[in-house]
C-alpha cells in the first residue's frame, strides 16, 4: 500500500481536522495519521498554533488521500476489521498501520 503527502503550506491546515496530517519515519513510511496537529510543537501550545512564527510548518505533512494497492495486499486489507484507532480518528488508513 502506498499513499501521498505534501508539506503543509497554510498554517490554518495545522488545526483543520479536514486536513489529515501524517508523521513519517526516516524511510518516509507513515507512522501515524491524525486529524489533530501532528507532530505537535509544545511551544505552540503557549502561543497561536496557526502563527507561522510559532509552528515549524516544514515538519508537518498533509495526507492527500490518494492510495495505491497491490492486488495481493488489497485482498488482505478488505478482510481486516476496523481498528480502535481508526474509529477514534475516522481514518481508514490507520487500519493498515494497526
Amino acid at each position: 500500500m502506498a499513499t501521498l503527502c505534501v508539506p503543509v503550506t497554510d498554517a490554518e491546515d495545522v488545526v483543520n481536522p479536514n486536513a489529515v496530517k501524517v508523521v513519517r519515519n526516516a524511510h518516509n513510511q507513515a507512522l501515524y495519521f491524525s486529524r489533530a496537529s501532528i507532530p505537535f510543537e509544545r511551544k505552540a501550545l503557549l502561543h497561536d498554533i496557526t502563527d507561522p512564527q510559532c509552528v515549524n510548518l516544514s515538519a508537518i505533512r498533509r495526507h492527500l488521500g490518494i492510495y495505491a494497492y497491490s492486488v495481493g495486499y488489497l485482498k488482505q486489507y478488505v478482510n481486516y476489521p476496523p481498528s480502535p484507532i481508526e474509529h477514534i480518528e475516522s481514518l481508514e488508513q490507520l487500519r493498515a498501520l494497526w
